[in-house]
């Protein structure tokens, strides 16, 4: 509940200043999006990784002033993997993250931009553990997947198929890189949707 808060109070520190931004002059684009990630997973019959996607998406914010820098925020729901080895096993765990990022975007055009920023990550649910031992769930391990709170670094390159300034359908692909843990590899993802220039 406390992280729930803290990504709340963190969305609205957030929030205003990108809608002060707005005011100032230009323009307010919100996004709506899908996110599509690829990660390994632990296979418990083989005990090799293999491919596995997840999906999640939200909404997100950026205050544009002079229709060439922006700063971006909002919320995606993502999942996210852990994986921890011992004795020459390896245990899997995966959890919901609420994922609150705070980007700097430059826009070159209206049809491509680059972006950079922090994140804060919050733990939305229960930890799923996907590998069993001996018919075990090693219970009594852990991985930090069990952390409320992660913190790290954002970088996005977003292809916008515009129609009306920046109103239009965009792709993005979205590297994300855990700086609170060593446990969590950085990961690509590839969100898709529509940006409503207001």
């Amino acid at each position: 509940m406390k992280a729930f808060i803290l990504g709340l109070a963190l969305f609205g520190f957030a929030l205003p200043i990108a809608a002060q931004a707005a005011s100032n002059q230009s323009s307010l684009v919100v996004s709506l999006t899908g996110m599509l990630s690829s990660h390994e997973e632990i296979s418990s019959s083989s005990d090799i990784n293999k491919n596995h996607l997840s999906y999640g998406g939200g909404v997100l914010i950026e205050a544009v002033s002079a229709d060439d820098f922006g700063i971006e925020t909002g919320v995606l729901v993502r999942e996210r993997n852990y994986e921890a080895s011992f004795a020459g096993k390896s245990l899997g765990q995966r959890v919901k993250r609420i994922h609150i990022p705070i980007l700097a975007r430059a826009w070159l055009t209206d049809y491509f931009s680059v972006a950079v920023g922090p994140f804060a990550s919050f733990k939305a649910g229960s930890v799923d553990t996907y590998l069993k031992i001996d018919g075990s769930e090693m219970a009594s391990y852990s991985t930090d997947a069990e952390r409320d709170l992660e913190y790290g670094v954002d970088g996005a390159l977003t292809f916008n198929i515009a129609v009306a300034d920046k109103t239009g359908l965009f792709v993005e692909a979205r590297y994300s890189e855990v700086l609170s843990s060593d446990e969590v590899d950085g990961d690509i993802s590839a969100l898709s949707g529509i940006k409503i220039d207001l």
